[in-house]
């Protein structure tokens, strides 16, 4: 995917949901094209064509778009041109944008560097659900107040929480990030090893195991 910044991305993230407020409020005046008079992004399909353009600008080019956007690049070409389209294509479009969107600045935050990016196979969806779980389970485990012997120091256990929010978050997202589903593989592992080691916090050690197996059976089968 070609890079697009990180200020541009959230400024038109912000506008991707004021669109998706207003489709969902079902105003009907939102889909009409709009005329010369108008005044500039002041109708729906204006708006639309603005961020496409924006995108554009950065990205260079309407096929760079493709993967962030999750419309084909005749559909790109005629947001841009302002010919309009329906409100489900329009919807599609927008939120694939805002999930791809959240899940880039997500993994900014986590300091994972931009590129690597996939889409995710619908063949995936189960085993990622699978993973998805399994994380949830061990963030509720790592997050637990009461240890008598804790494994990970403060500051360890915060980033493990960070880290495991980020991906939990991350894998309800049509794309995603190689090099951060290998450095969360990487950090998953070490729990379990420590956990192993030290005999402490056994519970949070096996399902640490359990998410590094399925996360590991993820990315080999679908994301090498």
């Amino acid at each position: 995917m070609t890079y697009v910044a990180s200020d541009d991305l959230a400024e038109i993230g912000i506008e991707v949901s004021r669109l998706l407020s207003d489709i969902f409020a079902a105003k009907p005046q939102m889909f009409r094209i709009g005329y010369d008079t108008d005044p500039p992004h002041s109708t729906f399909t204006g708006r639309l064509r603005y961020i496409v353009q924006r995108l554009e600008v950065k990205a260079r080019s309407l096929e760079s778009l493709v993967e962030l956007s999750g419309v084909s690049v005749s559909t790109l070409r005629r947001i841009r041109n302002g010919d309009g389209v329906s409100r489900s294509t329009a919807t599609r479009f927008l939120q694939n944008l805002q999930r791809n969107i959240a899940a880039r600045e997500a993994i900014l935050l986590s300091g994972i560097e931009y590129g690597g990016w996939v889409r995710a196979p619908l063949t995936a969806k189960r085993a990622i659900e699978e993973v998805r779980a399994l994380l949830a389970q061990l963030h509720l485990l790592a997050d637990g107040k009461n240890q008598s012997q804790s494994l990970l120091s403060e500051s360890d256990r915060t980033e493990l929480l960070n880290i495991l929010e980020t991906a939990i978050l991350h894998l309800k997202a049509p794309l995603v990030n190689k090099p951060f589903l290998s450095s969360l593989l990487s950090s998953l592992k070490r729990v379990a090893e420590s956990a192993a080691e030290k005999q402490i916090e056994v519970a949070l050690g096996a399902v640490a195991t359990a998410t590094a197996a399925a996360l590991g059976r993820l990315i080999a089968t679908y994301f090498k």
